[in-house]
């Protein structure tokens, strides 16, 4: 499962919307979707940057747009540069999951409460930005909730995790259904 978070992102009149971000260390660049970048009637600036993404797929990027991000949480804001898409991707997660036999410890507040049902992304917080949010307290999953990691090591790669965030707390890995 992929790490998504809700975030605040300011309009063309200095008011905040929320949006959904997918959190992606895998990608060089922020970017953003055509249609809320309208919404926040934000200024597109014109560029032509080429983008290359899986499978060698090349895209041409023609505008950009300078973003404020604000957590929802915790007292974090920054701007960022997004490249202009008219879809980022497809619904994350790509199908809804049924948690009935997952527990989030009641300490623990998710910036994306809804991480596990199948919906649209509004921006993409690439590596621009990523490695800036990444808090060092972790918890990794396991029956009762007992492993409680300070450090980056995963001990079984097959258990999901929660990673603090400047933003709050994410879910992240893999959730055997």
């Amino acid at each position: 499962m992929l790490s998504t978070a809700i975030v605040k992102i300011k309009d063309k009149h200095g008011h905040f919307q929320n949006c959904r971000a997918l959190l992606d260390c895998g990608s060089e660049g922020s970017f953003i979707t055509k249609q809320f970048c309208d919404k926040l009637g934000l200024i597109k600036e014109g560029i032509s940057v080429n983008v290359m993404g899986i499978n060698q797929n090349v895209s041409t990027i023609k505008h950009r747009v300078a973003l404020e991000i604000e957590s929802m949480q915790f007292p974090y804001k920054s701007t960022i540069s997004c490249f202009v898409l008219n879809k980022i991707t497809e619904n994350i997660p790509s199908t809804t999951y049924d948690l009935r036999h997952f527990e989030i410890p009641d300490n623990i507040k998710l910036t994306d409460k809804y991480f596990y049902k199948s919906g649209k992304i509004d921006i993409l917080l690439g590596a621009n930005i990523f490695w800036n949010l990444i808090c060092k307290d972790r918890l990794q999953q396991d029956i009762f909730w007992n492993l409680i990691c300070k450090d980056r090591l995963q001990q079984d790669t097959y258990q999901p995790i929660l990673q603090k965030t400047l933003l709050g707390w994410i879910f992240a890995g893999y959730f055997g259904t």
